[in-house]
């Protein structure tokens, strides 16, 4: 399974290859997962309704992973935890980055970003490379 961060998906939303095919490519094999938090991010952006819908439209159609119980703790808590464990803070990882990570992490998924600085965090085994 397959997590794309916030920058994959606002790739393809905009039709950018080669992350467009890639990513339908993926969710037709039903190979992706989603998280609350990043649909959050990209509702945040929305400039019409039409585009609430559009991404209202794939929130509500995918797996998604996240919200389970993983340990002590809700998964801002968890989070938290490993991104103080792991030094996140100071290498410019905030706490919704981490979120995504941690939750590709308990949801044995791969983690797909644009973002250096976070994928200067994962695990390489962890990182998806498009």
């Amino acid at each position: 399974m397959i997590l794309p961060d916030t920058s994959i998906w606002i790739e393809f939303f905009r039709g950018r290859e080669p992350v467009l095919t890639a990513l339908a490519d993926l969710m037709e094999g039903g190979e992706v997962v989603a998280v609350e938090w990043v649909f959050g991010e990209l509702l945040q952006g929305t400039r019409s309704v039409q585009e609430r819908r559009v991404i209202s439209s794939y929130w509500s159609n995918l797996p998604k992973v996240g919200a389970g119980p993983g340990g002590p703790g809700g998964i801002w808590i968890r989070a938290g935890i490993h991104s103080a464990e792991q030094g996140f803070l100071s290498r410019g990882v905030g706490l919704i980055d981490a979120a995504i990570l941690l939750s590709a992490i308990e949801g044995g998924a791969q983690l797909w970003t644009l973002d250096k600085k976070l994928a200067r965090v994962v695990p390489d085994a962890l990182l998806f490379r498009g």
